[in-house]
């Protein structure tokens, strides 16, 4: 599956690109993200869409990991390379192709985020009324089985949080 199908398939700029790019820089919600997917070698993109899910009364799907499998070696051939170029790039003289390299990737993010908001009936399911936090906790527990309920519990106390502050400005 190469990113023109993407491209052509769903538009680059979307409500879920909007609010992620708002979330993300909400303060502490960048380290906190790139900490966990370096760690846990979690999504970054899939624990937005989640956050943004729950905005809507919504949660991951049980099925998502099933729904995703073909995209996620698009993820692996696109997005892994560039990113493992960009911090090989860390180097000092090397700033302005590390900069290049780093706006490839986000476009590349955009696409995979594109992905996700055209499918978004398919790898969601709406979720009974619930506080944010728990419909977090819920999406963030079908992404990363493997995480310790210690970790997917402050993380979603701080993209709630983060998402509270975004809609209280």
């Amino acid at each position: 599956m190469s990113s023109e199908i993407v491209c052509r398939n769903a538009p680059l700029e979307h409500p879920l690109w909007t609010f992620s790019l708002a979330l993300y820089n909400q303060p502490g919600v960048a380290a906190h993200v790139l900490e966990r997917q370096e760690a846990y070698h979690i999504w970054v993109n899939d624990w937005l869409f989640a956050v943004w899910l729950a905005q809507q009364q919504r949660i991951i799907h049980d099925d998502f990991a099933l729904h995703m499998e073909t995209w996620q070696a698009w993820r692996e051939a696109a997005v892994m390379p560039w990113r493992s170029l960009r911090m090989a790039l860390r180097e000092p003289g090397l700033e302005g192709l590390h900069q290049r390299t780093l706006e490839t990737e986000l476009r590349l993010e955009q696409a995979d985020q594109a992905y996700l908001y055209a499918r978004q009936g398919k790898l969601s399911e709406l979720a009974p009324p619930s506080d944010l936090t728990v419909l977090i906790v819920t999406s963030l527990q079908r992404l990363s089985v493997e995480l310790d309920q210690a970790v997917v519990e402050s993380s979603a106390e701080l993209l709630s949080a983060a998402t509270s502050r975004l809609f209280s400005s």
